[in-house]
């Protein structure tokens, strides 16, 4: 009579036995999420097996502000959290453990994706597009309703396209590792310490972390390497970023209408800054992979040509960087709280109401440090190990 939580009864250790929707190589999904879209007959099986025991099985399902997208609050990918759920469903799934949560209605006032878990709830045969037609009728009205529904349709187009660059930066290790307010620079150490203690006084890391200088690894892990990474960043260019430029652009075109016609607040301009955040979101992971390849890669070759060719890509990743840094500066002069922000002070967990004078620094510092030499200490772990025996 003990239930179980599971992403699946057939995972082992920390491997998927899942691979991402459009990439079938790519096993490294967040699970539960709307990229674990398939269910093998084998977990039926074992369902059935628990349940001969008075045992439930309740798989996650994740859509909350907590698991992908972090720190992000009120993404919207409506249809793919109806497929999860009807995947699970039609897989005779009974029970659910959603994680990460819900979001407070003062927050995210237009949550789809919770009004999809709500209305499936009652009647899991929905038609989910008709759905999406009456919500967008009722918050955007006639006039910008399908226009609504196609930019969910291209945000939800580059969300699964997006390959993962790590399933631990694209949930909480964004936080832990402060990827939106640590530099991207050829060599982290060159920063004087003092300067850096802004964002390394609040990761959520240890003093011998290599993560600390190389956003590769992790203390006793290799978090991604430059051969992924290089593969990632080019599906990113070719299926991620575009569909979402569509996405923001048609918004664009009817932001200032909505407002005059729906008035300040509304769900246009709501959908707009969260979007924007999302494709900021998606450029910083796409430059963490591009950050491990030309670094791994001017370091790996001795041959002047390649390394200016590293070099050159390098300097490119840092200035799409810093661009989209001030993106973000930008979009926290909206009245749409679209992040995990505390009031109560900056913790390891949780950016705090300073994180737009953080990114003004990492700005700065990216200016200044820009044309450093690449390097990474490899013995990193014992060198600082080391200093603290001392």
């Amino acid at each position: 009579r003990i239930d179980i939580e599971t992403a699946s009864l057939v995972q082992r250790g920390w491997e998927m036995p899942y691979s991402h929707p459009k990439y079938p190589d790519k096993k490294d999904i967040n699970a539960g999420t709307i990229y674990q879209l398939s269910f093998d007959s084998k977990e039926n099986k074992i369902i059935d097996t628990l349940k001969a025991n008075g045992s439930r099985s309740h798989y996650y399902f994740a859509v909350g502000p907590h698991w992908m997208f972090e720190p992000l609050l009120g993404i919207p990918y409506p249809v793919l959290t109806h497929t999860r759920l009807k995947m699970l469903y039609d897989n005779d799934v009974k029970d659910l453990a959603q994680m990460g949560g819900a979001y407070l209605p003062t927050h995210v006032p237009y949550s789809i994706n919770h009004e999809v878990i709500r209305i499936f709830q009652y009647d899991p045969e929905i038609d989910i597009r008709r759905f999406l037609e009456n919500y967008a009728l009722k918050h955007a009205g006639r006039k910008f309703s399908k226009v609504l529904i196609e930019a969910w349709a291209y945000t939800e187009e580059a969300i699964i396209s997006f390959p993962n660059i790590s399933s631990l930066y694209s949930a909480l290790g964004f936080t832990w590792y402060r990827l939106w307010i640590r530099p991207f620079v050829p060599n982290i150490e060159a920063i004087p310490q003092k300067e850096r203690d802004y964002y390394e006084n609040f990761m959520c890391t240890t003093p011998h972390n290599p993560n600390n200088v190389d956003l590769s690894r992790d203390v006793l892990f290799q978090l991604i390497n430059s051969d992924n990474c290089f593969n990632d960043v080019e599906r990113i260019d070719k299926n991620v970023l575009p569909a979402i430029d569509k996405a923001i652009n048609i918004l664009v075109t009817i932001n200032v209408d909505s407002s005059i016609t729906l008035g300040d607040k509304n769900i246009i301009s709501d959908q707009l800054i969260r979007i924007r955040a999302l494709k900021c979101w998606f450029i910083t992971q796409r430059n963490v992979g591009d950050w491990v390849t030309s670094v791994y890669g001017y370091l790996g070759n001795k041959t002047k040509t390649e390394r200016l060719k590293y070099r050159k890509q390098l300097n490119m990743l840092i200035l799409k960087e810093i661009n989209n840094s001030s993106e973000l500066v930008k979009l926290f002069n909206s009245n749409v709280e679209f992040m995990a922000i505390t009031d109560q002070g900056e913790t390891p967990l949780v950016y705090g109401e300073n994180i737009k004078s953080h990114l003004i620094k990492r700005i700065n510092l990216m200016k200044k440090h820009i044309n450093d030499e690449p390097w990474i200490d490899m013995d990193y772990i014992e060198r600082k190990s080391a200093e603290l025996i001392k």
